[in-house]
C-alpha cells in the first residue's frame, strides 16, 4: 500500500543540476556556443552527412523501469516514484524524439546537399499517422550538426525539434535539443501538453551516460492546479553500477484543486547493493509558503525497503515509520542527506557536478539557446 501523497508525486519530481542548464537563457556564446560563420561556415565541404551523424535515440530515450511499496520488505515506493518519474519524462519528449528514429528507418537519406555556406546536409522523409515528417541534419563543423525535424498535416506545417549534435563517434556524442511540444499537440501528436522541452545530453562514455531534461512552460491540459511546469530532471547512469536522479517538481501533488505543492527528492543507487532517497515536500500556493514534510527511504540489491522516515502527519498508517535512514549500512552505502525546504523551489538551481563536467567536455554548455533553436530549412532556398 503507498501512502495518500506520494501515490500523486510521480508526475512532479525533477532532479538536481536541471534548470542550471535549462532555464538560463544567459548562456555563453563562446567558439560553442552558436552556428556562426566565424566557427561553422568551415563545414566540411566533402563529407556527406548519413545515418552515423544522427544521434541514437533509445540512448536519449533511457529510463530505469519500477514500482514501489510501502513497508519494510516491499519495494521501495520512493525508488517506485523516482523511476516513475525518469520514464514520465521519457514519455514526454519520446512523442516528438521517437519520430527521429522513425523517419530515419531507411539508413541512407532521400536527399542531400549543400547550404549557401556549404555545409553538406541530409533529408529523411516518413509518413506516420496521418502525418509528412521531415529530419535534416546540416553538418556546421566536421564534428557537428545542427538537427530540424519538420511536421506536416495538410496545411499544418510545424517544427518539431531543432538542435545541435557534437558527434564523438557513430551515432554517438552529446549536444542540446528543443522539443516543440505544442506543435507536436497541434498536429495530434501530443493532445494531452502544450510547452517546450530542452534536452541536454552527453552519451560518448561506455562507464556513464548524462542526461538533463529541463520543461519550458509545459502544461498538460488536465492540470487543474494552473502552475505550468518550469523544472527539469537530471539523470546519471552508471551502467551495470547503479545512477544518481536528483530531482525538484511542482504541481497538486497531494491531489487537492484548491493547493500546489513543490517537492524535491534526490536519489542514488548502486547496482545490487542498494540505494537511498531523501526529500522534502513544501506547501507553495496559497500563500503563505510553508514546509509540509521531510521523507527518506533506504532499500537493499533487490530495491525492497530497508527503512523508511518521514514527518507528515497522520501517515503512518499507510507509511509506517521503520528502521533507521541513518544507518548507512541499510543504504547502499550512502548518507542520509538533510533536502532543505529551500530546494522545493520551481525556479531554483543546484548543480550535479559529474553531470555538468560531462557536458562541458564535449561544450554542450556553451551551446547557447538561438544556436540550438535554429529552424532554417536547408531545402527553402
Amino acid at each position: 500500500m503507498t501512502s495518500r501523497w506520494m501515490t500523486h508525486f510521480v508526475l512532479v519530481v525533477s532532479v538536481i543540476a536541471l534548470i542550471a542548464c535549462g532555464t538560463n537563457t544567459d548562456e555563453p556564446s563562446g567558439t560553442a556556443g552558436g552556428d556562426t560563420a566565424a566557427t561553422d561556415s568551415g563545414g566540411s565541404s566533402v563529407e556527406e552527412v548519413t545515418l552515423d551523424d544522427v544521434v541514437d535515440v533509445d540512448e536519449l530515450l533511457s529510463d530505469i523501469g519500477g514500482s514501489g511499496g510501502a513497508k519494510l520488505g516491499d519495494p521501495a515506493s520512493l525508488w517506485g516514484q523516482a523511476k516513475q518519474t525518469v520514464k514520465n519524462t521519457v514519455d514526454h519528449i519520446g512523442v516528438v524524439v521517437e519520430r527521429i528514429k522513425d523517419t530515419v528507418a531507411n539508413a541512407k537519406p532521400e536527399a542531400t546537399g549543400v547550404t549557401k555556406l556549404g555545409q553538406p546536409y541530409g533529408v529523411w522523409k516518413k509518413t506516420k499517422n496521418g502525418v509528412d515528417y521531415r529530419f535534416v541534419a546540416v553538418r556546421t563543423a566536421p564534428k557537428r550538426l545542427r538537427y530540424v525535424l519538420f511536421g506536416q498535416k495538410g496545411a499544418v506545417k510545424k517544427v518539431l525539434l531543432t538542435g545541435i549534435f557534437v558527434k564523438v563517434a557513430p551515432r554517438t556524442g552529446g549536444g542540446r535539443l528543443h522539443v516543440n511540444i505544442t506543435g507536436a499537440n497541434e498536429l495530434g501528436d501530443a493532445p494531452w501538453a502544450t510547452g517546450s522541452i530542452h534536452v541536454f545530453f552527453a552519451n560518448h562514455k561506455a562507464t556513464a551516460r548524462a542526461r538533463r531534461i529541463v520543461y519550458r512552460k509545459f502544461k498538460k491540459k488536465d492540470d487543474k492546479a494552473g502552475v505550468p511546469w518550469n523544472f527539469g530532471v537530471d539523470l546519471i547512469r552508471f551502467p551495470g553500477k547503479g545512477g544518481r536522479l536528483r530531482s525538484m517538481g511542482v504541481g497538486n501533488i497531494l491531489q487537492n484543486p484548491a493547493t500546489v505543492e513543490a517537492a524535491a527528492l534526490r536519489v542514488l543507487w548502486k547496482t545490487g547493493v542498494g540505494g537511498r532517497a531523501d526529500g522534502v515536500l513544501v506547501h507553495m500556493w496559497p500563500k503563505p509558503l510553508k514546509l509540509i514534510g521531510v521523507m527518506h527511504e533506504c532499500w537493499d540489491g533487490a530495491f525492497k525497503r530497508t527503512a523508511y522516515k518521514d514527518s507528515f502527519k497522520d501517515n503512518d498508517a499507510n507509511d509506517p515509520d521503520e528502521g533507521d535512514p541513518k544507518d548507512k549500512a541499510t543504504c547502499g552505502g550512502y548518507p542520509q542527506e538533510d533536502v532543505d525546504q529551500g530546494s522545493a523551489d520551481p525556479n531554483k538551481s543546484e548543480g550535479d557536478a559529474e553531470l555538468d563536467a560531462m557536458l562541458q567536455e564535449l561544450e554542450v554548455d556553451l551551446i547557447d539557446e538561438k544556436a540550438a533553436g535554429d529552424e532554417t530549412d536547408p531545402e527553402a532556398g
